[in-house]
């Protein structure tokens, strides 16, 4: 009540020029055979939910202010978390903490996630708050959160410059330093030229990452060190003919851990990591057929003075509903139980053909058949680098133009990567039955 009543103190005195409180609400049900890939394991069934407000303040022209609310992220029947938790009047406590480590307590109740100003200039256009930190390009690659960034975005003819200043940790202010540690700072710079033309687009991104959380702790053995990285990224959108193609090239290289010159008798640990995305889409009228391709490279075991693995690997891109699934993972925790997979695309290479068909404007049906592998097992002993072969089915139905009813199913022929170490462990195939209505206004 009181984040709803402080939109509308704010949303009043500027009713005189433009308000729009846009966002989304979906509901979701899911009936998951196996989630831990074990024999004759139990299976699970629960509703979540979320509500999103995107509010936008047209203050004057060439000036507003957006913010993005969250609030009731949870698993139905689940309460918040700490509700009645001190209640001497009750005989029970409800949750104090979340059913997953992903569905934290500001997400199950109220978080303002975004906030942020845009500004037109002569010289160009500036956006300072928190806002989105992790899109870019393509899906691929990308991640849903937000950073505290000071953004400048200028045109020159057909080209878009944008330079971006991110403050991702003020480690003063954390238990990374403490006011004694004089640089203990995670930042970002990047500087980016857009391409556009009438049919497509093309970008290329680079940035330079420096983590200097670890420097005041002794995170890893020989104590104090730094993490920075460069990273540049090459993507491309564009129609031609009745064929959409787009792709996206990642590389990434640096130090995971330079020690201090007088910490003796350690080395430097090197940083190189690659991932790289390209989809293909034929247009047949109603029809479409296509196929995409994944890889994101992971870590050798046996190379320990180098890490290969992305640092940040992505989870917006969601190719399947049972593997590397953010929502699932989000509610149910990491799959498997000898060895897991998360909610990020990682360590992994998928290859990935499909095909739908609308019938009707309102009305859409896809389906797609994927095969996944680990680039690198996580140790020499495992055994065998297969996730496993997907089959998935969607059907969508816009009940009105703002209301969508989807249902999915999805089957993981579950691979030897998720025995682990152990050619005797038994696991067993996953299935995902679902259903979901997402309201957007």
């Amino acid at each position: 009540m009181l984040s709803l009543g402080l939109i509308a103190a704010v949303s009043m005195p500027a009713a005189a020029t433009d308000v729009k409180i846009g966002g989304s609400y979906f509901v979701a049900g899911y009936y998951e055979s196996n989630h831990s890939l074990l024999e004759d394991a139990p299976s699970m069934a629960y509703y979540g939910q979320r509500i999103r407000l995107e509010p936008v303040f047209q203050v004057a022209e060439g000036l507003s202010f957006n913010l993005r609310v969250d609030a009731m992220e949870r698993v139905w029947g689940l309460n918040s978390v700490g509700s009645e938790a001190n209640n001497p009047n009750t005989s029970f406590s409800y949750s104090t903490s979340a059913m997953s480590a992903r569905n934290k307590a500001a997400e199950q109740n109220v978080q303002f996630r975004r906030g942020w100003m845009t500004f037109l200039t002569g010289i160009g256009q500036f956006r300072i708050g928190y806002m989105a930190d992790g899109t870019w390009g393509t899906d691929f690659g990308d991640l849903s959160s937000e950073g505290a960034e000071i953004v400048y975005a200028t045109k020159i003819g057909p080209v878009v410059l944008v330079a971006v200043t991110e403050k991702v940790i003020e480690g003063r202010f954390t238990n990374y330093g403490g006011f004694n540690a004089v640089d203990s700072d995670v930042d970002k710079y990047c500087i980016t030229p857009l391409y556009f033309w009438d049919k497509g687009q093309a970008g290329y991104i680079y940035c330079y990452v420096r983590v200097a959380a670890q420097r005041p702790l002794p995170l890893v053995a020989g104590g104090q060190n730094i993490l920075y990285y460069h990273m540049q990224n090459v993507y491309l959108k564009g129609t031609f003919g009745p064929v959409y193609v787009e792709g996206e090239v990642s590389y990434q290289f640096g130090k995971a851990a330079e020690f201090d010159d007088n910490v003796a008798g350690v080395a430097d640990v090197d940083y190189k990591a690659m991932e790289w995305y390209l989809m293909a889409k034929v247009n047949l009228g109603p029809a479409y057929i296509g196929a995409q391709y994944g890889f994101a490279s992971g870590d050798d075991p046996g190379t320990n003075d180098e890490v290969e693995m992305i640092l940040a690997p992505g989870n917006v891109w969601q190719p399947t509903l049972v593997l590397f699934n953010d929502w699932t993972n989000r509610w149910a925790g990491d799959m498997g139980t000898f060895a897991t997979t998360g909610n990020s695309f990682a360590n992994a290479s998928l290859y990935q053909v499909f095909a739908g068909y609308n019938p009707t404007p309102k009305l859409g049906i896809k389906a797609s058949v994927s095969m996944a592998y680990a680039d690198e097992k996580p140790a020499a002993t495992f055994v065998d680098d297969e996730y496993g072969t997907e089959f998935d089915l969607t059907v969508s139905y816009k009940i009105y133009d703002n209301l969508e009813y989807m249902v999915g199913f999805g089957y993981l022929w579950a691979g030897d990567y998720y025995k682990g170490v152990g050619a005797a462990n038994k696991i067993d195939d996953d299935y995902l039955l679902m259903h979901q209505l997402t309201l957007t206004f």
